[in-house]
């Protein structure tokens, strides 16, 4: 690719330091009409990938690192020599020695495997348990078909958003998964307003992988063949190398994907 030369002044680099973009103006736009928008987005993460993992790690120094709670799969990210950062209260990876870009096209091409255990993952239980979560949610969460999720919002009185979560009809109970960043508020704001109507029951002992890409289902049907049965956002009990496990289909990286609930002893087999 020929960079045509710059008629502008160099620019002086701003205070998050990612001045490298402005090298991306220095295109002809008729040579930016023949790279196309997949070309672009390709140089920009090039740019970025660098120094976006440089200044999370310059975070990470200024946190004590001992005070970050883990994942049940830590010591395997270490194994692989993974760049670990703060995040949301855990000790996270945030690159593998492959690079980020090379993780984002084996993810887009064939498949990748997240530890996204950091995540809340909570079981209400009741015979209304359903109407109960409903009056916290603008959500049909009664009329929700067994084995299928739903994607939902925590309001406040005035219906602003709170959070957003993932809810699925388990059959003999609810089974939510919330966001990492606020899942203690998460789960104080379930206990404070449904604890009278349900039980709720955050599950501390299990990890939460995702297992994201197009190539996500033949894999996962090599270790468990039920759950070709899936469709999107459908989720089931399934038995994975022995153990009790739930699995979900909804894919969020634009492709396809499970997400895959496991007793933390089990986790990195």
């Amino acid at each position: 690719m020929t960079q045509a030369p710059s008629s502008t002044a160099p620019s002086t680099p701003n205070a998050d330091g990612f001045d490298d973009l402005v090298k991306i103006r220095s295109f002809r736009r008729s040579t930016l009409t023949s790279v196309g928008i997949v070309e672009i987005f390709n140089i920009i993460s090039i740019l970025l990938q660098g120094r976006l993992v440089d200044q999370l790690m310059g975070s990470a120094k200024a946190v004590d690192v001992g005070a970050l709670a883990r994942t049940p799969l830590h010591d395997l990210h270490v194994s692989l020599n993974a760049k670990l950062v703060p995040f949301a209260g855990y000790e996270m990876p945030v690159q593998y020695p492959t690079g980020i870009l090379a993780e984002h096209h084996h993810t887009r091409e064939q498949a990748g495997l997240f530890d996204v255990s950091h995540m809340g993952q909570v079981r209400l239980v009741g015979a209304h348990a359903a109407a109960a979560l409903e009056s916290l949610v603008p959500v049909d969460i009664i009329d929700l078909p067994a084995g299928s999720q739903r994607y939902a919002l925590f309001t406040n009185d005035k219906g602003g958003v709170l959070d957003d979560l993932m809810v699925i009809n388990a059959g003999d109970h609810l089974f939510l998964v919330v966001n990492a960043a606020c899942k203690h508020q998460d789960i104080e704001h379930l206990t404070h307003h449904l604890s009278t109507q349900c039980e709720v029951v955050p599950l501390t002992d299990r990890a939460l992988l995702a297992l994201q890409g197009p190539q996500a289902g033949a894999v996962l049907e090599n270790l468990c063949p039920e759950v070709a049965a899936l469709v999107f956002m459908q989720a089931r009990a399934v038995s994975l190398l022995g153990h009790e496990c739930f699995v979900s289909r909804s894919g969020y990286t634009g492709e396809d994907g499970f997400e895959i609930s496991i007793p933390a002893s089990a986790g990195t087999e």
